[in-house]
């Protein structure tokens, strides 16, 4: 980003470094994402240098794809203005792996998930190194289509290109806790947090894999790095507050006080039934079960989120 905007300055109308710059903002935000910061102004950015690049250049197709892709990324208010941009940059450059990438993203939350993975497989084909193409096909076959095992085939697929993509391993450690397995989830979550330490989401993901396995100590080291790193609960991360509230109930019945404040913390952002809400509620039980000195019950464990 300080390089485009150098640059700009001596070529303020160069529709190249316009569209350089609206990927930068939105490769910035992305990254700000991955770490539990706010990341929405660097996609109104994106947006924006997205724009002057098509305003520079009424051809530039990858201005028109940075555009729906800024729109995507601020979620469900403003995907309806993607669809537009992403068409007319495939009109521009129907071959361009980058423009059949944000294309395809547009065209699955608008609800189209097969051409969406079509377009993905044309990128794949063009560029098949494009790993980011490979985590969203894999997210069309999880989330959309149903196929739990191609998902993991796709983004595994991936990772001879870029063994240390903690987004990508991250993304597989979701994938093995959702269908059991624990130990691969573990496997996978502690590379991601070794190749990018900042990746709250691998600290979350390495801590409920071990909470599945019943190391509770461990589970309680990863998940209050991922707990204190998130600050405070929402429905995205709530299932973390809850799960080590529980962690610590489980491993010492004894630190109920320094469950509660989670579990009602969770229980405050979480959705209703969501698997947040499910485990702060088990927690809350749990602890009145300790008030009134009965033995707790620990056959009800944290389920699975529902998204990664």
């Amino acid at each position: 980003l300080e390089l485009a905007e150098i640059a700009l300055e001596f070529a303020p109308d160069d529709d190249g470094l316009l569209q350089a710059k609206a990927s930068a903002h939105l490769a910035y935000g992305d990254l700000l994402a991955s770490h539990g910061q706010s990341s929405q102004q660097q996609y109104i950015y994106a947006v924006e240098a997205g724009r002057d690049a098509t305003q520079a250049n009424p051809e530039n197709a990858r201005g028109y794809a940075y555009m729906a892709g800024g729109f995507v990324r601020q979620g469900p208010t403003e995907w309806g203005f993607a669809g537009e941009p992403a068409e007319i940059a495939r009109e521009f450059a129907p071959d361009d792996h980058i423009v059949l990438y944000h294309a395809a993203e547009t065209i699955r939350v608008l609800g189209n998930p097969e051409l969406a993975r079509d377009y993905l497989e044309r990128a794949i084909e063009i560029k098949p190194d494009y790993v980011d193409a490979y985590l969203e096909l894999s997210g069309i076959y999880r989330f959309n289509l149903g196929l739990p095992t191609q998902a993991v085939v796709i983004a595994e697929d991936a990772l001879k290109y870029d063994e240390c993509n903690a987004i990508l391993l991250d993304r597989i450690a979701f994938y093995y806790i959702q269908s059991g397995a624990f130990p691969s989830a573990e496997e996978n979550a502690r590379k991601a947090t070794k190749c990018d330490p900042d990746l709250i989401r691998a600290k979350a993901k390495l801590g409920h894999a071990l909470f599945k396995q019943n190391n509770y100590q461990k589970a309680i080291e990863q998940l209050k790095l991922a707990v204190d790193q998130y600050g405070i609960a929402t429905a995205d991360n709530a299932l973390y507050f809850g799960m080590l509230g529980l962690a610590y109930v489980y491993e010492d019945d004894s630190r109920c006080g320094t469950a509660l404040p989670l579990f009602e913390e969770a229980l405050d952002a979480a959705n209703l039934d969501s698997a947040a809400d499910l485990t702060a509620v088990e927690g809350l039980r749990l602890c009145r079960q300790v008030q009134i000195n009965q033995p707790i019950e620990t056959e009800e464990e944290a389920p699975a989120p529902d998204e990664p």
